[in-house]
């Protein structure tokens, strides 16, 4: 009888053994993927913004309305030509990304992502994605 019992025992405990080692084996992987794709989209959002900055610090020294109010033709010209070399932006990886989204963020830093890459989309220069 104690063998049996013993037997039923250890085939209970290797099954589970097995079972624990595969859930977490895979929870492991998913969470890298989540990691990876956290990194990918907030690397992605970062760039943007930093060459939106670079750009208005190296290009847009006066607004519109300061240009049209005491600006010369050239300085309007000017202003056109440097919107011509407006940076490149976009938001490929969050759209390639978009099955992970909901489990790198919640409902409200996507409401903000999605409104910022709205706005991106309306910046000139940006290629139509």
């Amino acid at each position: 009888m104690f063998s049996i019992d013993s037997t039923i025992i250890a085939a209970l405990v290797g099954a589970f053994s097995a079972w624990a080692l595969t859930y977490f084996t895979e929870e492991y992987k998913i969470y890298k993927k989540k990691k990876g794709a956290s990194i990918i989209l907030k690397s992605e959002i970062e760039l943007n913004l930093t060459n939106i900055k670079n750009f208005k610090k190296s290009y847009l020294n006066v607004t519109t309305k300061e240009l049209y109010d005491s600006g010369t033709l050239e300085d309007i010209s000017n202003f056109y030509y440097y919107l011509t070399k407006f940076p490149i932006i976009n938001h490929e990886n969050w759209d390639r990304l978009i099955n992970f989204v909901p489990d790198v963020y919640d409902d409200f830093q996507i409401k903000k992502v999605i409104e910022f890459n709205s706005k991106l989309d309306n910046l000139p220069g940006i290629i139509s994605l």
